[in-house]
Parts: C-alpha cells; sequence; structure tokens
C-alpha cells in the first residue's frame, strides 16, 4: 500500500468510525443517496462505476432507504481495501478513485446532517417529549399480514412521516381483472385529528347512557339516523382519544376490542356490512359498522367497562395495491415488526400518540435502530 492508499485509508476509516458512532447519520446518508447515485451515473469509467455500486450494493442492497446492516462502515471500509489490495492497472486506479468519491459523498452527508441539526436547534421552540410509554416487545418479521405494524423509516417525508400503521386486512388472492384492487389496508394508529378533520366529524348521542362518538354525518344519513344539528361542534378534550386520523384513503373505519375477546355481536355485524374484519387480539376492523358497536358496548355498561378504552374511530385508511406495499418494503421505506396479539390493544388505544410513540417503538429495536 502506498503512501496516497494509506492516507485515503486513513481518511475513509476515520469517517466510517464516525458514522458507526452516530446511527443517525447512517440514516441520514439516506437523503442524499439517490442525489449520489445520479451523480455517479455521469461518471465515464466504467470500472469507477462499478466499485462505486459494489459499495453501494454493501450499503443498501437493493433498497433506497438505509436499514440497519450486520457488519460495521469501519469493517466494510477494512474489507474493501483488504479485496482491492492485489489489483493492478487500470482497475487499481479505479478502485481508488473510487474510494475518494466515497469520501467526498460522505464527508457531504455530514456536513448536511451538521447544518439540518443546527437549523433544527434554532426552529425548536420546546424540548422534545420525554414520556415513556409501557410498549410492549417487538420482533422484525417479512410476512404481511393481519395484525403486523409497519414504522416508517426516519427519512420518509410522505404522508406517513413518522407514522406506525397496523395492518387490518391483507389479501394476496386477488385474480387478474377483478374489479377489487386492495390488497393491503390499514389505520395510522398514532396521528390525532387535526382541526380541518375534526369539522368532518359530529356528535352522536348513543341511546341509553348519552355516550357520545364522533361520525360523519353523510354514514349516518345512509343509516336513517338523524343528522339535523345545525352545525358540527368541536370534540371534547376527553374524547379526543377515540377520534384518530387514519390515513389518506378515504372513508371511516373503526377499531373495537371486546372485555372477553371476542364480538359478541358479529353474527348480526357480518349481516349488515361484509367489511367487517377480524383482527388478533379479539378486535374487530371494519368501515361503518359503529352503531352495531355502540350496542355492543351498551350491553356491557353493566360490567363497568370504560368505553373510550373498547373503540377507536378513524377517518381515512392506508391502502395499498397489489405488490404496493411489498415493493415500499424492499425499497426500505418501513420497519415490520409484530408483537404478541394480546398487546396489539396498547398501541391503539395508547393515549402518548403523535412522534413520541413512534420514536419509542423504533428504539425499542435496540441496535441501530436506537
Amino acid at each position: 500500500m502506498n503512501k496516497l492508499t494509506r492516507v485515503l485509508y486513513r481518511n475513509l476509516l476515520h469517517t466510517a468510525k464516525v458514522y458507526d458512532s452516530k446511527p443517525a447519520f447512517k440514516t441520514r446518508r439516506t437523503k442524499l443517496h439517490l442525489k449520489h447515485e445520479r451523480q455517479d451515473e455521469q461518471i465515464n469509467n466504467p470500472l469507477l462505476k462499478k466499485h462505486l455500486k459494489e459499495h453501494s450494493q454493501k450499503i443498501f442492497g437493493d433498497r433506497i432507504f438505509y436499514l440497519p446492516i450486520e457488519k460495521s462502515f469501519a469493517d466494510l471500509t477494512r474489507e474493501g481495501f483488504k479485496i482491492n489490495k492485489d489489483l493492478q492497472g487500470e482497475e487499481k486506479d479505479a478502485a481508488i478513485d473510487a474510494g475518494y468519491v466515497l469520501l467526498r459523498n460522505f464527508n457531504n452527508a455530514l456536513r448536511e446532517e451538521q447544518s439540518e441539526a443546527e437549523a433544527e436547534t434554532e426552529t425548536k421552540t420546546s424540548p422534545p417529549a420525554t414520556t415513556k410509554t409501557n410498549l410492549p416487545k417487538f420482533e422484525l418479521t417479512d410476512k404481511i399480514e393481519p395484525g403486523v405494524l409497519l414504522i416508517a423509516h426516519p427519512c420518509s417525508t410522505s404522508v406517513f412521516k413518522k407514522s406506525i400503521v397496523l395492518i387490518c386486512d391483507h389479501n394476496d388472492t386477488i385474480t387478474p381483472g377483478s374489479r377489487l384492487k386492495t390488497h393491503t389496508s390499514g389505520v395510522i394508529l398514532n396521528k390525532k385529528m387535526t382541526p380541518k378533520f375534526q369539522n368532518d366529524f359530529i356528535f352522536v348521542v348513543a341511546e341509553g347512557d348519552g355516550y357520545t362518538i364522533f361520525q360523519d354525518p353523510k354514514i349516518l344519513k345512509e343509516m336513517g339516523l338523524k343528522t339535523d344539528f345545525k352545525k358540527p361542534q368541536p370534540p371534547k378534550e376527553q374524547d379526543a382519544n377515540i377520534t384518530r386520523y387514519g390515513g389518506p384513503c378515504h372513508g371511516t373505519f373503526s377499531l373495537y376490542k371486546s372485555p372477553q375477546g371476542d364480538f359478541s355481536n358479529q353474527e348480526q355485524t357480518e349481516k349488515t356490512n361484509n367489511k367487517v374484519k377480524k383482527l388478533p387480539g379479539g378486535m374487530i376492523w371494519g368501515e361503518s359498522d359503529v352503531i352495531n358497536q355502540i350496542k355492543t358496548l351498551q350491553q356491557e355498561k353493566e360490567q363497568d367497562v370504560k368505553k373510550e378504552d373498547r373503540i377507536v374511530i378513524y377517518k381515512g385508511n392506508a391502502q395499498w395495491e397489489k405488490d404496493q406495499l411489498s415493493s415500499e418494503l424492499e425499497r426500505g421505506s418501513w420497519v415490520m415488526v409484530k408483537c404478541n396479539q394480546e398487546d396489539i390493544w396498547k398501541l391503539v388505544g395508547n393515549k402518548e400518540q403523535d412522534e413520541v410513540l413512534w420514536d419509542e417503538m423504533l428504539k425499542s429495536l435496540g441496535g441501530e435502530y436506537e
């Protein structure tokens, strides 16, 4: 190894160790991944492009987003120099050039990270929430099925930014030409209703106990219920936890959990609504089935059950067409996890919502996820 190569090696190894010491830097590296790939495409030297692609494959695989890998960046650097030490001629020159391109890209990413961190510090008006949530134990999974949870990648800037999605329905048997296009659907668990969406809801008083819920007036009208209130009323503070923003797709959906672990009114519900789905942990999910759920809740009144702990209503949901979610998982857009079925409701009814829950769920996976 000549002097120039040793200098390059030391600098790359030092930079790699900086990334290893701050896993968040690796995550932010995602932001420049596509940008650098586009820049690398302008390189005319095929040998140089080959070395850069090999390095990118070791870190990102076929993904766009970075997810934790088994080897540290420092180990990858050592292995790279060990593999390429016997190269000769143009191949060796291309490998060294690739090292300098990588050093530039990684240092640029660190500079952008520092600039963004400083900007966030200047605009931050209050300290981040530190409330700890009693979370169940999660483990990674690669099987899409009802009851699994999707945690949005930290670099996601879509409508699902810092979201946790509960998969409620997944269908692998839709045939070609079928009118049914949705293969997977679910609801976001950690997004509160904004004033914009709250205005779409109206109070409904359940017969007998005066319990109030929120529901879309159009759906109430379809069910034959009166909607002659003069104007929508804002939700009460104590009722806010049962109404959530479920996702960008149209519809009003709800999750209900029976204290007995099943849904005692399920037979009647299935006759009136074929979109009701049973979920792990004794939960029922469906569209426009709120009225039947209220009847069941009233039956439970004698058991002195807290109703607000048994039902959550969502405005909108999340839907994926055939292979869409699988493609997003391959790109690294989501971290998919599962937990004990009985623990899912702890997340559905969790009052520590929004980004706090998202942050704690990622950290609970340990390793670089922290």
